[in-house]
């Protein structure tokens, strides 16, 4: 596949896609990114699906911001809220490639009833984890 051209801003993020089509998202609507500094912003590499800040944590899909990055999931929320889990951890566990389990944060892909489940399922299974650990000096 062809990657677009980018062009980040501490305002925009814009790709033109090699088939002539482009969209800009402003960064203001990823917390993430209107936090960075200027260096992390720079620090992105492109992928099939998308663009990913590996300082930050983030993954972007083409399609979200073709679409000027609305239409955010509830996954996006909860990865937001407990900015501690790694979304690349949760799809390492369920075997799923990190591409497609940030498109389901981003909500350009909506996981199926029986992914979500799989989804929740693998939260739940480390916050069991977390809670059997015990502590000694």
């Amino acid at each position: 596949m062809q990657h677009p051209s980018v062009t980040i801003s501490s305002d925009f993020v814009s790709i033109c896609m090699p088939d002539g089509t482009s969209g800009t998202m402003p960064v203001s609507q990823w917390s993430r990114l209107a936090a960075a500094s200027p260096e992390q912003l720079a620090d992105f590499y492109l992928c099939d699906e998308g663009i990913h800040w590996p300082q930050l944590n983030e993954d972007i899909s083409y399609d979200c911001i073709l679409r000027g990055g609305e239409n955010r999931s509830g996954l996006y929320a909860l990865f937001m809220h407990l900015n501690w889990i790694k979304v690349s951890a949760i799809a390492r566990q369920l075997g799923i490639s990190q591409s497609l389990m940030a498109q389901y944060v981003s909500g350009t892909k909506k996981p199926s009833a029986e992914r979500l489940a799989q989804i929740e399922a693998c939260l739940h299974s480390f916050a069991s984890e977390l809670a059997a650990v015990k502590l000694t000096c």
